[in-house]
């Protein structure tokens, strides 16, 4: 590269530089059609391997297999032949220009080759010749490049210097080179960079350099006026153009430029295009044929077409922006094709896709970021019969193993690419160990995560040593970091996980593994956990020690594990006092009565009783009392439809019965059982085992590097630790409690300083004040969230000066609720409050940007005078709405939004007060009919339907109308399909549709999409505006390699 630049350099300056960019376009042309010919040479032979099932070596031979093997073409391919002597030819002209670059002294050394006692000599990446007796020099250096140490404490890696010593001449620039080329470092690193550092250091110049190769900014020489970004102000497109990113909303009028483009190798849509998807194909993308890189951005159809499969030279295909459902079965002869993107929608893929042999990426991902993140979410592809065929295929997020042809574990066998993350279900399906062996997971060196899953129904009878044989044959390989295992029923762990095996192990999940009574025996691998998650494991008695650099530790239903102080054995008298004097049974009812409301708080108490009545269960046989008839009850309870079961005196007096038991229970071991976690720990998770408040107390005291803490569903739990416990948590940031009934005071949490995010919900006997009126949460609460509690009278009274959201749910309180004195408050939320009726202090909130009022009756006119105006209202009733637009001029926000809207129709009036609305959302609502007059919302920009099963027809839309959402909205969706949905008409004009209606509650992992190990080069080309940092993203072609993606 440096001696290549100071050709380009030389050439500038020369007098003959008009005559040398012809030739070098000469040059590039000859090139491109030389390289389209090879491609087309390699297509026909993976054609041939596809369609006969007889594979052929030279298929994954480079470009010098190729001319090695073109004397024996066929004669219909001799104009290959004759296309590379062309290029042969015209790189013998190449010495026209020789004399004259030599002319100057510095540009002839450069060329010629470096001298040796040169203080600037340079050197590249490629090696000079073959290499002899350095291979174990070799190995041990990518050993240490490509096995790292484990991640410190910190969670950060360490990065390192290797220097190769020696005296000149020994060969250190030829290791180097050989390390730098050798197959195993180019897979596992992301980027790889070549600087030459000359004997005379220069740290401005040789830094500069590294940038430039990190970044790829001298690309731009290289490729100038290979790149073009075409907006609606372009008339007309360079003819050299190569990758063209379009920014359009038709390519009605640029067509014919389009087509002229002989060389085109990338079509990027950042934005939809409206045209009809079969007329762009066959009028625009099939007429340029030489496409590597198609993404595609509409929404006006939802099949590919079948022309598809006229791209023969395609690489990357991106259909996430799109609305295709239906793939053409001519996908399957895109040979070439390395890389695929798809949506949710798209249930089925091609039945020989399988015939897709060079397939890197297959995904599938959410057409919706997490909105927390913007991360993408990632789903589960399509199942793929015979998927063991595509060798290459670097991730697939699950595989399912079924009895059928084509789904054994054994297509696993050969995919040997396999990276990040597998997941293998319906281990049930496997019969023997020797069935598990196939799959050869232990020669999948690149798998980071594994997670293996039996789906077994609970009352199917369960063959123990089956599952320890198939465990066994499916022994992972050495390099994984992650396992996790679920629906595993033997009580014995495989001997590759009882032993020092798996070296780098850090994280172990068991879920459902309802035999195991521990954690795996063996010190050596236990030693390196940094993440253990429990959920579910019902006979897990003991956990005996951690590691000491444990980070995060997470138990849910885990029942017979017990917790308690030695000063609180014997003490279960006490406890079951309290828990009468507290009156929790009127707590319960009068609070699940409050939540009748919320389907969601509904739902959440069914669950609770199933975790309950299972729990109890499971301690059944320990206690001193029946409980089966209790049991009974809550079984009925949780599996009822009928809302009235929520209200029903017995299911309360049957969990207060089994509460009883379990009190004795807990307080009745003999010795105390602590849990003792490192001080490292910074996330903890404790749900459904009993801990009581001593345990917690010991347990957290030790946690100075706790940030997060989730207590859940822990009925034992009465109080939180002392002033003088909470202190030590000096960097805690997020606090959750859930469904702690119990719970009657979060004891010296005041103390804890760094408190930022706080959730508080269903802890029916909280007290969220002490006896002199003071809020018992810390000052530092940026964030609060309480639901299924009761507010007392002072509730908010306290200052809290950071507090910017608070949303309250579910909640018995006072008539009035003062927050006129949290003047940082920007969002506030309140559901299902059937008390509250005077919202005191509004007008005096100036950061107030977001209210959320769903279900709250009673509330009067005055809490809204002298309102300042806010970007965003959610309301449930058009009572509501007629309640605010009665109070002299107050002004409706950009954004409106109905949740929760139970009747049939809406209507708007013609009140100047709509005009002010840009985004219209209707969500989990009944809503059947819409008003025609939304037509006259002359500002709307943006329309969104979630979950509104009922609504099927839509009004006309103004034309300021530029992105409608529609999400689990299955009738709307039929209706809005094009070319005949019966609201098709209706919506065709509007550029952004995002329609989507499957929800994908499993199986969805949430990333930040990266870069594949397998990237040799990231193109960034800005435009002459490049100060704005407004950059294009192309992918360019490298030996016949996908260099990178968008």
């Amino acid at each position: 590269m440096p001696q290549f630049k100071l050709v380009i350099e030389a050439a500038e300056r020369s007098p003959r530089r008009v005559e040398l960019e012809r030739w070098l376009w000469k040059l590039k042309t000859a090139f491109y059609d030389a390289e389209d010919l090879l491609d087309m040479h390699e297509y026909k032979l993976l054609e041939r391997e596809a369609t006969c099932n007889n594979p052929t070596s030279s298929t994954s031979n480079a470009l010098l297999a190729h001319m090695s093997a073109v004397s024996n073409l066929l004669p219909a391919n001799r104009k290959l032949l004759r296309k590379l002597k062309e290029l042969k030819n015209i790189l013998v002209e190449a010495k026209n220009f020789h004399q004259e670059f030599l002319s100057a002294d510095g540009t002839a050394a450069a060329i010629m080759g470096p001298n040796v006692n040169s203080s600037n000599t340079t050197t590249t990446s490629l090696p000079t010749s073959k290499v002899f007796c350095r291979d174990a020099d070799r190995d041990h250096v990518v050993r240490m490049l490509c096995n790292p140490d484990d991640a410190d404490a910190s969670g950060e890696r360490n990065y390192s210097t290797l220097a190769i010593v020696g005296h000149g001449g020994s060969g250190k620039t030829t290791l180097a080179q050989y390390i730098y080329n050798d197959e195993r470092v180019v897979n596992h690193f992301d980027v790889r960079m070549w600087i030459c550092i000359s004997r005379k250091l220069d740290v401005h110049r040789h830094t500069s350099e590294i940038m430039e190769s990190a970044t790829n900014n001298n690309q731009e020489t290289l490729s100038k006026g290979d790149c073009f970004r075409l907006e609606d102000s372009v008339t007309e497109i360079p003819h050299s153009v190569r990758h063209l990113s379009v920014y359009v909303d038709t390519l009605e009028h640029h067509k014919q430029s389009i087509c002229r483009l002989i060389h085109l190798r990338t079509v990027i849509c950042m934005e939809p295009v409206m045209d009809d998807v079969n007329k762009l194909f066959r009028e625009v993308f099939c007429k340029t044929k030489k496409l590597r890189v198609l993404l595609l951005c509409f929404h006006n159809g939802n099949k590919l077409p079948q022309s598809i499969g006229e791209l023969k030279h395609l690489r990357y295909l991106n259909i996430h922006k799109t609305s295709i459902s239906e793939l053409p079965g001519a996908l399957c002869t895109l040979y070439h094709l390395q890389f695929l993107r798809i949506h949710g929608d798209v249930n089925n893929l091609p039945t020989k896709i399988c015939n897709l042999s060079k397939l890197r990426h297959l995904e599938a991902c959410s057409r919706y970021p997490r909105p927390s993140s913007g991360f993408i979410g990632q789903l589960v592809v399509p199942k793929i019969p015979y998927i063991g065929k595509l060798t290459k295929l670097q991730h697939i997020l699950e595989f399912c193993v079924a009895k059928q042809k084509g789904h054994e574990l054994q297509q696993l066998r050969d995919m040997t690419e396999l990276s990040s993350s597998l997941i293998i279900k319906n281990l049930e399906n496997v019969r023997t160990k020797d069935e598990a062996l196939e799959a050869v997971l232990d020669n999948k060196i690149r798998l980071r995560r594994l997670l293996f899953s039996w789906s077994y129904p609970n009352d199917l009878h369960i063959d123990d040593s089956l599952h320890l044989e198939v465990l066994e044959g499916l022994r992972p390989p050495r390099e994984l970091r992650h396992l996790s295992i679920t629906g595993y029923r033997s009580p014995v762990y495989p001997s590759w996980l009882c032993e020092d095996y798996i070296v780098n192990l850090n994280a172990l999940d068991l879920r459902s593994c309802s035999a195991v009574e521990g954690l795996p025996p063996s010190v050596q691998l236990m030693k390196h956990f940094h993440h253990i998650f429990l959920c579910n494991i019902r006979n897990l008695k003991t956990l005996l020690c951690f590691p000491g650099g444990l980070q995060s530790f997470t138990i849910s239903g885990c029942p017979l594990l017990r917790f308690i102080s030695s000063g609180e054995l014997g003490q279960h008298e006490l406890h079951t006092n309290l828990m009468k004097a507290d009156n929790l049974s009127s707590r319960l009812s009068m609070i699940w009565e409050t939540q009748r409301g919320s389907e969601v708080h509904k739902r959440k108490i069914k669950d609770a009783l199933v975790s309950e009545s299972s729990s109890m269960k499971q301690l059944m046989a320990l206690m001193d009392d029946d409980i089966s008839a209790q049991l009974q009850i809550l079984k009925s309870a949780s599996g009822s439809e009928r809302d009235e079961v929520l209200l029903e005196e017995d299911t309360i007096k049957a969990w207060l019965y089994c509460q009883e038991q379990r009190t004795k229970l807990i307080y009745a071991r003999p010795s105390e059982n602590l849990l003792l976690l490192p001080s490292s720990l910074w996330f903890l998770s404790l749900s459904s085992c009993s801990l009581t408040d001593g345990a917690l107390a010991v347990c957290l005291q030790r946690l100075t590097s706790l940030k997060s803490l989730y207590i859940m569903q822990i009925m034992s739990l009465t109080s939180f630790p002392s002033p003088q416990v909470l202190q030590c948590l000096t960097v805690l940031e997020n606090l959750h409690i859930r469904s702690c009934w119990c719970l009657r005071s979060l004891g010296g949490l005041r103390e804890a300083i760094s408190l930022s995010e706080l959730e508080i919900d269903s802890c029916v006997s909280l007290e969220l004040v002490d006896g002199n009126g003071i809020a018992t949460m810390p000052p530092s609460i940026e964030k609060l969230s309480v639901s299924g509690c009761v507010l007392g009278t002072d509730f908010l009274t306290t200052d809290f000066p950071h507090l910017h959201s608070i949303s309250i749910t579910c909640c018995r309180s006072s008539s009035s609720l003062a927050i006129g004195h949290l003047h940082s408050l920007e969002s506030v939320s309140l559901n299902n409050m059937p008390d509250l009726c005077f919202l005191e202090g509004l007008s005096s909130c100036s950061h107030l940007q977001d209210i959320h009022l769903i279900n709250v009756p009673k509330l009067i006119t005055e809490s809204f005078t002298q309102h300042n105006a806010c970007k965003s209202l959610a309301i449930n009733s058009e009572a509501m709405l007629s309640l605010m637009l009665s109070i002299k001029d107050f002004v409706l926000p950009e954004k409106l939004c109905f949740e929760n809207y139970d009747e049939a129709s809406l209507t708007f009036g013609t009140s100047a007060n709509f005009t002010s609305i840009k985004s219209l959302e209707f969500n989990d609502s009944k809503v059947m009919y819409l008003p025609n007059s939304l037509k006259n919302l002359s500002s709307l920009e943006r329309i969104k339907f979630d979950r509104c099963p009922n609504l099927s027809l839509l009004p006309d839309f103004p034309d300021s109308v530029q992105q409608i959402e529609i999400q689990e909205c299955e009738c709307l969706k039929r209706s809005c399909q094009a070319p005949n949905g019966e609201n098709w008409p209706k919506i065709e004009h509007i550029r952004w549709k995002l329609i989507e209606f499957s929800k994908h509650d499993e199986g969805i992992m949430w990333c930040n999409v990266s870069f594949d190990t397998s990237i040799s080069a990231i193109i960034i080309f800005f435009d002459q505006s490049y100060k704005k940092l407004r950059p294009y993203y192309y992918v360019h072609m490298l030996d016949k390699k996908l260099a990178g993606y968008n």
